[in-house]
């Protein structure tokens, strides 16, 4: 069966980033060239998910990103095209059509050009922290939205923050998503409907591309072991706190 690894980014700059979240349109460029290099397939995730049937790949490779900033589409679009890619968007729905987001007709034409997109909730909340009803209509409404505006299905959803438990993965099934993907680094099986991701960041270096690039077991194992150090402080004091020394931390 296929294995893949799912890569999450969240906004590209033009320049060297300025915040945690950012990397570089150079940086983002290896990258693709690497994957390119190493003949590795890359697909959004809906294709993926229908590879379980195929087994047509030994190694796959998915590349994402959360929020909807407009660097999606001034940055991300037109390199993935250049390289014949197609990627998965996860945008927050009401982010849509403000300064510094995806617009609506931008993401007509991204899904006219084969990239998939998908829901990243209403308001980006942290789902942990809405009674049942909202963290439904975080899911529901967003998927109806993109739906309206895309003319087509929606079937996957990423979790804000990676702040999911078993009740939140349920919720999101019945709003109707089909894929949940995760911020929980790993290795994928093809088919699999909860997928995990690996976080690129400002302080991610072409080397640790590569070694993502190349599956590697130490390296990934490397990743997980430090996520799950972040999930054992998150739930010792708090996510609020979290942030807080997170962002103490990194400056």
């Amino acid at each position: 069966m296929t294995k893949f690894i799912s890569f999450l980014f969240h906004k590209l700059t033009e320049d060297e980033p300025s915040k945690v979240i950012e990397v570089s349109k150079s940086l983002f460029g290896r990258c693709l060239y690497s994957i390119k290099k190493a003949s590795i397939p890359v697909m959004c995730l809906a294709d993926l998910v229908k590879l379980s049937y195929t087994n047509s790949y030994k190694r796959a490779i998915s590349i994402t990103f959360d929020d909807g900033w407009d660097s999606d589409y001034k940055i991300a679009f037109p390199v993935l095209k250049e390289y014949g890619f197609k990627a998965t968007f996860f945008i927050t729905t009401d982010w849509i059509n403000k300064k510094g987001y995806v617009q609506e007709k931008w993401l007509k034409e991204m899904s006219q050009s084969g990239m998939e997109i998908g829901s990243h909730t209403l308001s980006h909340r942290y789902l942990t922290r809405l009674s049942e009803d909202k963290v439904y209509k975080e899911f529901y409404d967003s998927r109806c939205k993109l739906e309206d505006i895309l003319g087509k299905e929606v079937t996957a959803v990423s979790i804000p923050g990676g702040e999911y438990n078993g009740k939140i993965i349920k919720l999101a099934y019945k709003a109707g998503y089909k894929i949940i993907a995760t911020s929980k680094p790993g290795i994928n099986l093809a088919g699999s409907t909860l997928v995990n991701r690996i976080p690129i960041h400002s302080r991610t270096s072409l080397t640790d591309l590569k070694k993502i690039i190349s599956f590697s077991p130490f390296f990934i194992f490397q990743l997980k072991s430090f996520y799950l150090a972040r999930a054992l402080i998150k739930k010792t004091f708090g996510i609020d706190d979290y942030l807080t020394l997170r962002n103490w931390i990194i400056k």
